[in-house]
Protein backbone atom coordinates (compact mmCIF):
# COMPACT_ATOMS: atom_id res chain seq x y z
CA UNK A 1 0.00 0.00 0.00
CA UNK A 2 1.38 3.25 -1.22
CA UNK A 3 3.04 5.88 2.05
CA UNK A 4 0.44 8.52 0.80
CA UNK A 5 -2.59 6.61 1.21
CA UNK A 6 -2.03 5.27 4.66
CA UNK A 7 -0.75 8.75 5.60
CA UNK A 8 -4.10 9.96 4.47
CA UNK A 9 -6.17 7.38 6.50
CA UNK A 10 -4.01 7.35 9.41
CA UNK A 11 -4.13 11.20 10.35
CA UNK A 12 -8.34 10.13 10.25
CA UNK A 13 -10.65 9.39 12.98
CA UNK A 14 -11.22 5.82 11.66
CA UNK A 15 -9.61 3.51 9.54
CA UNK A 16 -9.08 -0.21 9.01
CA UNK A 17 -5.94 -0.25 7.03
CA UNK A 18 -2.81 -2.37 7.73
CA UNK A 19 0.25 -0.33 9.04
CA UNK A 20 -1.31 2.14 10.41
CA UNK A 21 -0.99 3.07 14.45
CA UNK A 22 -2.81 4.80 16.49
CA UNK A 23 -4.61 5.44 19.93
CA UNK A 24 -7.21 2.61 20.32
CA UNK A 25 -9.54 5.22 22.12
CA UNK A 26 -9.21 8.95 22.00
CA UNK A 27 -9.10 10.96 25.30
CA UNK A 28 -12.55 11.84 26.75
CA UNK A 29 -12.21 15.78 26.54
CA UNK A 30 -13.41 17.55 23.72
CA UNK A 31 -11.80 17.29 20.61
CA UNK A 32 -10.23 21.20 19.37
CA UNK A 33 -12.60 21.96 15.98
CA UNK A 34 -10.38 25.01 15.11
CA UNK A 35 -8.72 21.93 12.59
CA UNK A 36 -10.02 18.80 10.97
CA UNK A 37 -9.49 16.42 7.99
CA UNK A 38 -12.11 17.97 6.20
CA UNK A 39 -10.42 21.34 6.12
CA UNK A 40 -7.26 20.89 4.48
CA UNK A 41 -8.46 18.39 1.93
CA UNK A 42 -10.78 21.23 0.25
CA UNK A 43 -7.41 23.09 -0.35
CA UNK A 44 -5.04 20.53 -1.34
CA UNK A 45 -8.06 18.64 -3.53
CA UNK A 46 -9.56 21.59 -5.14
CA UNK A 47 -9.17 21.97 -8.74
CA UNK A 48 -5.59 24.42 -9.84
CA UNK A 49 -6.83 27.76 -11.25
CA UNK A 50 -6.21 28.92 -14.55
CA UNK A 51 -6.26 32.17 -16.17
CA UNK A 52 -7.76 33.33 -19.76
CA UNK A 53 -5.37 31.51 -21.69
CA UNK A 54 -6.14 28.20 -20.10
CA UNK A 55 -2.76 27.83 -17.76
CA UNK A 56 -2.22 27.28 -14.83
CA UNK A 57 -1.76 30.32 -12.36
CA UNK A 58 -0.87 30.61 -8.99
CA UNK A 59 -3.75 30.00 -5.55
CA UNK A 60 -4.70 33.24 -4.42
CA UNK A 61 -3.99 34.25 -1.24
CA UNK A 62 -6.89 34.03 1.45
CA UNK A 63 -7.24 35.59 4.73
CA UNK A 64 -6.37 33.65 7.53
CA UNK A 65 -9.60 31.60 8.95
CA UNK A 66 -10.97 32.67 12.42
CA UNK A 67 -10.76 29.68 14.52
CA UNK A 68 -13.61 27.82 15.08
CA UNK A 69 -15.34 27.81 18.42
CA UNK A 70 -14.54 25.44 21.48
CA UNK A 71 -17.99 24.36 23.49
CA UNK A 72 -17.84 24.47 26.74
CA UNK A 73 -18.47 21.22 28.20
CA UNK A 74 -22.25 20.73 30.29
CA UNK A 75 -21.93 19.60 33.98
CA UNK A 76 -22.87 16.15 32.93
CA UNK A 77 -20.74 15.76 29.31
CA UNK A 78 -17.48 14.11 31.05
CA UNK A 79 -19.60 11.41 32.83
CA UNK A 80 -21.81 10.80 29.55
CA UNK A 81 -18.73 10.70 27.80
CA UNK A 82 -16.69 8.10 30.47
CA UNK A 83 -19.65 5.78 30.86
CA UNK A 84 -19.95 5.60 27.05
CA UNK A 85 -16.71 5.02 26.45
CA UNK A 86 -16.18 2.24 29.88
CA UNK A 87 -19.15 0.53 27.90
CA UNK A 88 -17.22 0.76 24.62
CA UNK A 89 -14.30 -0.99 25.16
CA UNK A 90 -15.89 -3.45 27.26
CA UNK A 91 -18.04 -4.22 23.56
CA UNK A 92 -14.48 -3.27 21.53
CA UNK A 93 -12.77 -6.32 24.42
CA UNK A 94 -14.76 -9.23 22.63
CA UNK A 95 -14.48 -8.14 19.14
CA UNK A 96 -12.98 -11.26 16.74
CA UNK A 97 -9.48 -10.74 16.06
CA UNK A 98 -9.51 -11.63 11.90
CA UNK A 99 -6.16 -12.05 10.82
CA UNK A 100 -4.52 -9.18 8.16
CA UNK A 101 -5.16 -8.10 4.58
CA UNK A 102 -3.70 -10.30 1.86
CA UNK A 103 -1.20 -12.67 4.49
CA UNK A 104 1.61 -9.86 4.49
CA UNK A 105 1.40 -9.89 8.27
CA UNK A 106 0.25 -6.42 8.95
CA UNK A 107 -2.85 -7.11 11.29
CA UNK A 108 -6.15 -4.96 10.46
CA UNK A 109 -5.86 -1.46 12.62
CA UNK A 110 -8.48 -1.31 15.25
CA UNK A 111 -11.51 0.57 14.74
CA UNK A 112 -12.55 3.56 17.56
CA UNK A 113 -14.95 4.72 19.69
CA UNK A 114 -15.12 8.24 20.39
CA UNK A 115 -17.37 10.60 22.55
CA UNK A 116 -16.73 14.97 21.88
CA UNK A 117 -18.77 16.33 25.64
CA UNK A 118 -21.19 19.22 24.61
CA UNK A 119 -22.71 21.99 26.54
CA UNK A 120 -26.17 19.80 26.89
CA UNK A 121 -24.51 16.26 26.77
CA UNK A 122 -22.15 14.33 24.03
CA UNK A 123 -22.26 13.48 20.22
CA UNK A 124 -20.20 10.27 19.98
CA UNK A 125 -19.59 7.57 17.30
CA UNK A 126 -20.28 3.84 17.72
CA UNK A 127 -18.92 0.76 15.94
CA UNK A 128 -21.80 -1.65 14.52
CA UNK A 129 -21.21 -5.18 13.77
CA UNK A 130 -18.20 -6.19 11.35
CA UNK A 131 -19.02 -8.82 9.22
CA UNK A 132 -15.22 -10.57 7.95
CA UNK A 133 -14.67 -12.34 4.58
CA UNK A 134 -11.48 -14.23 5.43
CA UNK A 135 -9.71 -17.45 3.37
CA UNK A 136 -6.86 -19.26 3.86
CA UNK A 137 -4.06 -18.47 2.01
CA UNK A 138 -1.05 -20.69 2.37
CA UNK A 139 -2.42 -22.06 5.74
CA UNK A 140 -3.34 -19.12 7.04
CA UNK A 141 -6.37 -17.67 7.58
CA UNK A 142 -6.37 -13.82 6.08
CA UNK A 143 -9.35 -11.33 5.74
CA UNK A 144 -10.48 -10.17 2.42
CA UNK A 145 -12.42 -7.39 3.53
CA UNK A 146 -14.59 -6.13 6.39
CA UNK A 147 -18.14 -4.67 6.05
CA UNK A 148 -20.35 -3.18 8.84
CA UNK A 149 -21.55 0.56 9.71
CA UNK A 150 -21.10 3.38 12.30
CA UNK A 151 -23.75 5.65 13.57
CA UNK A 152 -23.87 9.31 14.80
CA UNK A 153 -25.12 9.38 19.00
CA UNK A 154 -26.40 12.42 21.07
CA UNK A 155 -26.36 11.55 24.60
CA UNK A 156 -28.33 13.36 27.44
CA UNK A 157 -28.85 12.44 30.90
CA UNK A 158 -32.15 14.82 31.92
CA UNK A 159 -34.22 12.49 31.02
CA UNK A 160 -31.18 9.88 30.63
CA UNK A 161 -31.33 9.54 26.72
CA UNK A 162 -29.36 8.26 23.72
CA UNK A 163 -30.11 9.01 20.35
CA UNK A 164 -29.28 7.23 17.57
CA UNK A 165 -28.15 8.41 13.68
CA UNK A 166 -28.92 6.48 10.82
CA UNK A 167 -25.91 4.43 9.59
CA UNK A 168 -23.04 4.99 8.19
CA UNK A 169 -21.99 1.39 6.27
CA UNK A 170 -18.69 0.94 5.07
CA UNK A 171 -16.28 -1.93 3.35
CA UNK A 172 -12.75 -2.33 3.78
CA UNK A 173 -10.38 -4.31 2.35
CA UNK A 174 -7.08 -4.50 1.16
CA UNK A 175 -7.13 -1.93 -1.39
CA UNK A 176 -10.11 -0.02 -0.10
CA UNK A 177 -9.89 2.13 2.82
CA UNK A 178 -12.94 3.92 4.81
CA UNK A 179 -12.29 6.99 7.14
CA UNK A 180 -14.24 9.16 9.38
CA UNK A 181 -13.67 12.75 10.78
CA UNK A 182 -15.72 15.18 13.07
CA UNK A 183 -16.56 19.10 13.92
CA UNK A 184 -18.91 20.50 15.64
CA UNK A 185 -20.49 24.28 15.58
CA UNK A 186 -23.62 25.23 16.32
CA UNK A 187 -25.50 26.38 13.65
CA UNK A 188 -28.79 26.73 14.41
CA UNK A 189 -27.58 28.76 17.92
CA UNK A 190 -29.68 26.86 20.20
CA UNK A 191 -26.53 26.46 22.32
CA UNK A 192 -26.32 22.65 21.06
CA UNK A 193 -23.62 22.19 18.19
CA UNK A 194 -24.18 20.08 15.39
CA UNK A 195 -22.62 17.51 13.83
CA UNK A 196 -20.26 17.71 10.97
CA UNK A 197 -19.45 14.18 9.76
CA UNK A 198 -16.82 13.56 6.99
CA UNK A 199 -16.56 10.27 5.33
CA UNK A 200 -14.08 9.46 3.11
CA UNK A 201 -13.28 6.20 1.26
CA UNK A 202 -10.29 5.55 -0.57
CA UNK A 203 -9.29 2.96 -3.25
CA UNK A 204 -6.03 1.71 -4.61
CA UNK A 205 -4.15 4.47 -6.58
CA UNK A 206 -8.22 6.62 -7.27
CA UNK A 207 -9.75 9.25 -5.51
CA UNK A 208 -12.89 6.98 -4.06
CA UNK A 209 -15.46 9.49 -2.64
CA UNK A 210 -16.00 12.03 -0.26
CA UNK A 211 -19.60 13.38 1.66
CA UNK A 212 -19.96 15.48 4.68
CA UNK A 213 -23.14 15.39 6.67
CA UNK A 214 -24.63 17.55 9.22
CA UNK A 215 -26.40 16.02 12.01
CA UNK A 216 -28.72 17.69 15.05
CA UNK A 217 -30.18 16.53 17.52
CA UNK A 218 -34.00 17.47 18.54
CA UNK A 219 -37.04 15.86 20.43
CA UNK A 220 -34.99 12.91 21.14
CA UNK A 221 -33.63 12.17 17.19
CA UNK A 222 -30.68 12.40 15.58
CA UNK A 223 -31.11 13.50 11.94
CA UNK A 224 -29.07 15.52 9.28
CA UNK A 225 -30.03 19.13 9.66
CA UNK A 226 -32.53 20.37 7.61
CA UNK A 227 -31.17 23.59 5.71
CA UNK A 228 -27.52 21.40 4.77
CA UNK A 229 -28.97 18.67 3.69
CA UNK A 230 -30.52 20.39 0.43
CA UNK A 231 -26.92 20.33 -0.53
CA UNK A 232 -24.48 16.73 -1.08
CA UNK A 233 -21.28 18.17 0.56
CA UNK A 234 -18.25 16.33 -0.36
CA UNK A 235 -16.36 18.85 1.78
CA UNK A 236 -16.55 21.84 4.20
CA UNK A 237 -13.98 25.30 4.67
CA UNK A 238 -14.59 28.47 5.99
CA UNK A 239 -14.27 29.97 2.40
CA UNK A 240 -14.85 33.68 3.85
CA UNK A 241 -13.04 33.47 7.33
CA UNK A 242 -16.29 34.06 9.46
CA UNK A 243 -15.81 31.31 12.09
CA UNK A 244 -18.71 29.34 10.22
CA UNK A 245 -17.31 26.09 8.33
CA UNK A 246 -19.17 26.37 5.03
CA UNK A 247 -19.95 23.37 2.79
CA UNK A 248 -18.84 22.28 -0.76
CA UNK A 249 -20.02 20.49 -3.18
CA UNK A 250 -19.97 19.46 -6.84
CA UNK A 251 -23.26 20.60 -8.09
CA UNK A 252 -24.19 16.50 -8.56
CA UNK A 253 -23.30 13.73 -7.52
CA UNK A 254 -19.54 12.48 -8.36
CA UNK A 255 -19.17 11.13 -11.71
CA UNK A 256 -17.05 7.95 -11.77
CA UNK A 257 -15.95 6.60 -15.89
CA UNK A 258 -15.33 2.97 -16.42
CA UNK A 259 -11.54 2.32 -17.22
CA UNK A 260 -8.42 3.13 -15.48
CA UNK A 261 -7.90 4.36 -12.26
CA UNK A 262 -5.90 6.87 -13.26
CA UNK A 263 -8.98 8.52 -15.82
CA UNK A 264 -11.25 7.96 -12.35
CA UNK A 265 -8.50 9.73 -9.95
CA UNK A 266 -8.46 12.66 -12.07
CA UNK A 267 -12.13 12.90 -12.92
CA UNK A 268 -12.66 13.32 -8.59
CA UNK A 269 -9.88 15.64 -8.77
CA UNK A 270 -10.89 18.06 -10.69
CA UNK A 271 -14.38 18.67 -10.21
CA UNK A 272 -15.01 22.42 -9.55
CA UNK A 273 -16.76 23.32 -6.20
CA UNK A 274 -19.38 25.24 -5.51
CA UNK A 275 -20.09 26.46 -1.67
CA UNK A 276 -22.67 26.60 0.46
CA UNK A 277 -22.36 29.67 2.27
CA UNK A 278 -22.77 29.36 6.17
CA UNK A 279 -25.41 32.12 6.99
CA UNK A 280 -25.99 33.53 11.16
CA UNK A 281 -29.68 32.75 11.00
CA UNK A 282 -28.24 29.04 10.36
CA UNK A 283 -29.61 28.96 6.62
CA UNK A 284 -27.14 27.85 3.34
CA UNK A 285 -26.88 30.40 0.48
CA UNK A 286 -25.67 28.95 -2.72
CA UNK A 287 -25.65 32.57 -4.60
CA UNK A 288 -24.60 35.01 -2.07
CA UNK A 289 -21.58 36.97 -2.99
CA UNK A 290 -19.29 34.77 -0.43
CA UNK A 291 -20.60 31.56 -2.87
CA UNK A 292 -19.53 33.57 -6.06
CA UNK A 293 -16.37 34.76 -5.00
CA UNK A 294 -15.55 31.42 -4.01
CA UNK A 295 -16.37 29.74 -7.30
CA UNK A 296 -14.17 32.53 -8.98
CA UNK A 297 -10.90 31.67 -7.18
CA UNK A 298 -11.45 28.23 -8.85
CA UNK A 299 -12.51 30.24 -12.34
CA UNK A 300 -11.57 33.32 -12.48
CA UNK A 301 -12.38 33.75 -16.37
CA UNK A 302 -13.99 31.90 -19.04
CA UNK A 303 -11.21 29.92 -20.47
CA UNK A 304 -9.67 31.15 -23.68
CA UNK A 305 -8.96 27.36 -24.59
CA UNK A 306 -10.93 24.33 -23.03
CA UNK A 307 -8.12 22.34 -24.45
CA UNK A 308 -4.33 23.38 -23.06
CA UNK A 309 -1.26 22.23 -23.89
CA UNK A 310 1.90 22.18 -22.37
CA UNK A 311 4.89 20.15 -23.18
CA UNK A 312 4.05 19.85 -26.25
CA UNK A 313 0.77 17.34 -25.26
CA UNK A 314 -2.35 17.86 -23.66
CA UNK A 315 -2.84 18.99 -19.93
CA UNK A 316 -5.36 16.14 -19.37
CA UNK A 317 -5.78 17.64 -15.64
CA UNK A 318 -6.08 21.51 -16.73
CA UNK A 319 -8.69 20.64 -19.77
CA UNK A 320 -10.47 18.76 -18.15
CA UNK A 321 -11.27 21.65 -15.47
CA UNK A 322 -11.83 23.95 -18.19
CA UNK A 323 -14.36 21.92 -19.48
CA UNK A 324 -16.49 22.77 -15.73
CA UNK A 325 -15.10 26.22 -15.82
CA UNK A 326 -16.37 26.89 -19.00
CA UNK A 327 -19.79 25.73 -18.30
CA UNK A 328 -20.26 27.46 -14.75
CA UNK A 329 -19.20 30.83 -17.19
CA UNK A 330 -22.31 29.87 -19.68
CA UNK A 331 -20.26 28.52 -22.12
CA UNK A 332 -22.72 25.63 -24.06
CA UNK A 333 -22.31 22.39 -24.62
CA UNK A 334 -22.21 22.53 -28.34
CA UNK A 335 -19.12 25.02 -28.08
CA UNK A 336 -17.37 23.19 -25.56
CA UNK A 337 -17.70 19.83 -27.66
CA UNK A 338 -16.84 21.46 -30.85
CA UNK A 339 -13.80 22.43 -29.25
CA UNK A 340 -12.44 19.29 -28.12
CA UNK A 341 -13.39 17.56 -31.19
CA UNK A 342 -11.36 20.53 -32.93
CA UNK A 343 -8.40 20.16 -30.36
CA UNK A 344 -8.16 16.64 -29.17
CA UNK A 345 -7.93 12.97 -30.76
CA UNK A 346 -9.67 10.32 -29.05
CA UNK A 347 -7.15 7.06 -28.22
CA UNK A 348 -7.94 3.86 -29.66
CA UNK A 349 -6.95 0.82 -26.95
CA UNK A 350 -3.75 0.45 -28.53
CA UNK A 351 -2.87 4.18 -28.13
CA UNK A 352 -3.81 4.62 -24.09
CA UNK A 353 -0.67 5.93 -22.29
CA UNK A 354 0.58 7.87 -25.42
CA UNK A 355 1.45 10.62 -25.55
CA UNK A 356 0.35 12.82 -28.39
CA UNK A 357 0.29 16.92 -29.40
CA UNK A 358 -3.72 16.34 -29.63
CA UNK A 359 -4.26 12.79 -27.72
CA UNK A 360 -6.38 13.19 -25.13
CA UNK A 361 -6.69 10.25 -22.55
CA UNK A 362 -9.52 11.64 -21.15
CA UNK A 363 -11.51 12.49 -23.91
CA UNK A 364 -14.69 10.73 -23.11
CA UNK A 365 -14.45 12.35 -19.65
CA UNK A 366 -14.61 16.39 -21.06
CA UNK A 367 -17.35 15.18 -23.47
CA UNK A 368 -19.66 13.50 -20.64
CA UNK A 369 -18.75 16.45 -18.64
CA UNK A 370 -19.42 19.28 -21.57
CA UNK A 371 -22.95 18.42 -20.34
CA UNK A 372 -22.36 19.84 -16.84
CA UNK A 373 -25.66 21.59 -16.11
CA UNK A 374 -23.62 23.72 -13.29
CA UNK A 375 -25.85 25.28 -9.88
CA UNK A 376 -24.64 28.97 -9.91
CA UNK A 377 -24.15 30.29 -13.42
CA UNK A 378 -20.64 33.15 -13.33
CA UNK A 379 -22.24 34.99 -16.35
CA UNK A 380 -25.38 35.47 -14.74
CA UNK A 381 -23.59 36.74 -10.91
CA UNK A 382 -23.26 40.40 -10.40
CA UNK A 383 -19.91 41.16 -9.68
Amino acid sequence: MPHAIQALVCSALVLALPGCKMEAHPPLEATPTGTTANGPAASTGSPPLSDASGAPSATPSRPVARAMPEYEPGPSSAALCRDFMNKARQRDATLPTVGDFGGGGFPVSAFDTACFPTPKGAWALELGPIHPTTSVRDGKLVTERLAGSYHALHLVDAPPRRSEGPPVPFVVSEWASFMLDQQLFDYDGDGEPELLLHIQTTEHTAAGNSSESVFTASGGTVQQYGPAAAFRATLSEDIDSDGRPDLLYTGEEAFRIDGTSDTRHTSMVLEVLFAAHSLPDGQFSARDVASIAYLKTQCPAPPASVVVQAFGSVDEEASVKNVHCARAWGVSTADIKAQINRDCVRPTKADRGRKGPKTCSNFDMMMTWAEFVPPVSLADARP
